[in-house]
């Protein structure tokens, strides 16, 4: 019963100081409320994306499957591979494919319903995806086993968003005819609002496992297990490797991984959210560095309270419990209004968020998140209390008594310096992290491509589906007259058809032998990327020609490639590539006739792979280089798709510039997240210093004003104040010299081309934040610049 009426009386006190001196207890609560808010949102979505398991039926027992070549690539499966695990492997319950470069990339296919297209994010898979992920339709059906082997796709399964959004969450659209790529289809069913595989992908249809894909080489499947109950990925793995070494012949250099589907997943972006929570958490320290400097410059008037309270019998216990019943009611407000500012937060962060960040969309201040703040906040609320406790009770209680302004003022002085200090040293930890990746990002916005992505756009062009592609086939010439009337455009430079343009996220893996024979053995084989062009695509694209030649009309009949420098550099080092041979897997010569330049064609910061091109006349993609403006292009080369007749579709058509811009969307997120809390912990280090100084200069008032009286100028005591305010710099830059090396080297996975002490981001770094801790005393600095000598005596200073 005691123990409710202290606190009952404690909340009574707490209240009343905070109503005598609402503006001080406001920026407490606020600058808290800053820390704790950044802390809740990063937390939401690190727990949504990295900590929750995935949203399936024991997801533990989810595995990506594929090959290991002795480079360290992941490869894709073929699907012969696939359909030969698929009925040996005894670990598995299920084993399924999706037609994807990786599981954060779904293909784009043109669905139409009525006279409305667009590309939708889309995949091929198999008919026991689902089943393997554990997923039921909402509405509908999932994909039959027999609809696998059709030549065509006859059915398709929608998103919860597609559904929502173009069929307007109508019940009826299960059973409705679309159009998938200018091909007639059936929706048969709607997925439940979960995370979907691909990531992003809003429409799948069942694959072509056709006499012809059997014996298709290119590597173009993903493959996720779901193992059987007891069965560990090890284990899965020595079966797999078992079954593998019948394709390679026992070869030495490939192996077979089977990893935990979540770690696949979340790969790519663990570090990044990690980097940004450790981020966030550093704000927190600093909001509650500036808390109690605030608390401590507070506590240095409340020590003759502290020792009356002590002398009526009031012991250490006791105060304690004051001081964090007083710093916990600071904490729970500042909560209060954090999870409103992480709010705000996370309805600025999604729409932010690339669509391969799975599940970002789902982040919300649920109870976990909730959770998690009120432990922040009474852990908060713990380390402010140990402040001004630690402090008091130094003080004997007849010393307490009798001290004088001036004692209490070198008594709390110090206790704020360090503070401060830290302040200054976590927002330059935090503030290097931010210029590293800032730094990262701006060199890879100068990473040239490999290409010239200004003035050129990408027309996606549907044929019909079932119009067969050949020489004399009228879909043929119809796509060969559009080409040739497009080209003759006055504002059209050139244009070429391909199977895919860089950074589009389609990609093919093409293995060979670098050799006329096959006597090394199948542990000769190497992989490349692989696309179909036109004669003119390196023309229209920019990619340079350094050796050879193009191709023209007549490498249609033949076996020809081009290949890129890496390729050359890698595999043929030191010969002429033009004229050697390269035999594919599938038992095929083909002969290089040409060397052209690298390109970045999965990702900026990435380096150029080993490419492949081969002559194709047509594709879906049309790039076409122009000169003037896209609007009247666009217009132009619309008009001549929809003149041409025989079914042509425009699905979509992007500038080479949006996929260059995509292809830093991760990257642009951490830089700008960072940003974000480094520009709040430099006003929240700029916060704690002017209070310090503003402080230490209106207690020392009398000093300055003496100061003046004996003829210091007004510019002495202005450049006084400011070289003390470098010296509480100096120490925190010392103080921070070691955080922001670990936290540098921390952050060397996020990096690109720039190393942990990059010169110019160090220097950025320091300067930026020198120059706002003298900014943020130029207005202490200022008023004791204007003290007057008579006013400051008589004042009692």
């Amino acid at each position: 019963m005691r123990i409710w009426q202290d606190l009952a009386a404690g909340i009574r006190h707490w209240a009343r100081r905070a109503l005598r001196a609402p503006g001080v207890f406001l920026v407490a609560a606020g600058t808290l409320a800053v820390g704790i808010g950044a802390t809740a949102a990063v937390f939401s979505v690190v727990d949504t994306v990295l900590l929750r398991p995935l949203p399936f039926p024991e997801p533990e027992r989810l595995s990506a499957v594929w090959e290991r070549p002795g480079t360290g690539e992941q490869a894709m499966l073929t699907a012969s591979e696939y359909l030969d695990l698929r009925a040996q492997l005894r670990s598995f319950q299920h084993l399924a494919v999706i037609w994807s470069n990786n599981f954060d990339t779904p293909s784009r296919c043109a669905l139409t319903d009525g006279a409305v297209t667009e590309m939708a994010p889309c995949a091929a898979a198999s008919w026991n995806l689902f089943r393997t992920l554990g997923v039921r339709p909402l509405l509908g059906r999932d994909f039959a086993e027999h609809e696998e082997g059709t030549s065509a796709p006859q059915v398709l399964l929608l998103s919860y968003r597609m559904w929502q959004r173009r069929f307007a969450g109508d019940p009826a659209a299960v059973g409705k005819r679309v159009k998938l790529d200018g091909a007639e289809v059936t929706v048969i069913g709607v997925l439940p609002p979960i995370l979907t595989l691909p990531v992003g992908a809003d429409v799948w249809t069942p694959p072509m496992f056709d006499a012809r894909m059997r014996k298709n080489p290119f590597r173009l499947l993903r493959a996720i297990g779901r193992l059987r109950p007891g069965i560990s990925n090890e284990r899965a793995r020595q079966e797999l490797m078992t079954v593998a070494e019948k394709w390679s012949a026992g070869s030495a250099g490939w192996r077979a991984q089977v990893v935990p589907l979540a770690e696949v997943l979340n790969r790519d972006i663990r570090f990044g959210l990690l980097a940004v929570q450790c981020a966030a958490a550093i704000l927190l320290l600093i909001a509650c560095a500036n808390v109690a400097n605030l608390l401590l410059l507070l506590a240095a008037n409340r020590h003759k309270e502290i020792a009356i309270r002590a002398a009526a019998g009031a012991s250490p216990g006791r105060l304690f419990r004051l001081f964090l019943l007083e710093s916990c009611a600071l904490a729970t407000l500042a909560a209060i209004a954090g999870v409103g500012l992480a709010q705000v937060a996370l309805r600025v962060f999604v729409p932010l968020s690339p669509a391969s960040l799975p599940r970002a969309g789902e982040a919300a201040m649920d109870g976990r998140a909730l959770f998690m703040t009120a432990l922040v906040s009474l852990v908060a609320g713990i380390l402010l209390s140990l402040a001004p406790t630690l402090s008091l009770r130094r003080l004997p209680l007849r010393e307490a008594l009798a001290q004088t302004a001036a004692a209490r003022r070198r008594s709390t002085s110090r206790a704020s310096t360090a503070c401060a200090i830290a302040s200054i040293a976590m927002a330059l930890a935090l503030s290097l992290s931010a210029g590293l990746v800032l730094r990262s990002f701006q060199k890879i916005l100068q990473v040239e491509p490999g290409f010239q992505p200004r003035g050129v756009l990408v027309f996606h062009v549907i044929p019909p589906t079932d119009a067969p592609l050949c020489p004399t086939c009228t879909i043929s010439q119809t796509l060969a007259s559009l080409l040739t009337r497009i080209q003759a455009l006055p504002a059209v430079e050139d244009a070429a058809f391909s199977e895919s343009v860089p950074l589009e996220g389609f990609r093919t893996d093409w293995r060979f032998s670098p050799g006329s024979s096959l006597q090394a053995g199948p542990s000769a084989m190497r992989s490349a990327m692989w696309n179909g062009v036109g004669a003119a695509y390196f023309r229209v694209m920019g990619i340079p020609l350094r050796n050879g030649r193009v191709f023209g009309p007549a490498d249609a009949r033949r076996a020809t490639v081009i290949v890129n420098e890496e390729l050359a550099r890698r595999y043929l080092p030191g010969q002429d590539p033009i004229g050697k041979q390269l035999l594919h897997e599938s038992g095929r010569f083909y002969e290089i006739v040409g060397v052209v330049g690298n390109v970045r064609a999965e990702r900026l910061e990435l380096a150029a792979q080993p490419e492949i091109y081969r002559y194709q006349a047509f594709g879906l993609a049309l790039s076409v280089r122009y000169r003037g403006g896209p609007a009247a292009m666009t217009s132009s080369v619309r008009e001549l798709i929809q003149s041409a007749g025989a079914g042509l579709m425009l699905a979509e058509v992007s500038p080479m510039e949006k996929f260059v811009r995509a292809g830093t969307s991760r990257l642009r997120l951490w830089a700008i997240l960072l940003g974000a809390l480094t520009l709040c912990s430099l006003g929240l280090a700029a916060a704690g210093v002017y209070a310090l100084i503003s402080h230490s200069v209106r207690q020392r008032a009398g000093e300055f004003g003496v100061r003046a009286a004996m003829g210091a100028r007004r510019v002495d005591l202005f450049r006084q104040v400011l070289k003390e305010t470098l010296r509480l710099v100096g120490a925190g830059l010392l103080a921070g010299a070691l955080m922001t090396a670990a936290a540098a080297r921390l952050l060397s996975t996020l990096l690109y081309e720039v190393r942990p002490w990059d010169a110019w981001a160090v220097a950025a770094t320091v300067l930026t934040v020198t120059a706002v801790s003298l900014l943020a005393s130029l207005g202490p600095a200022h008023w004791a610049s204007r003290v007057e000598p008579r006013e400051a005596l008589t004042a009692g200073y």
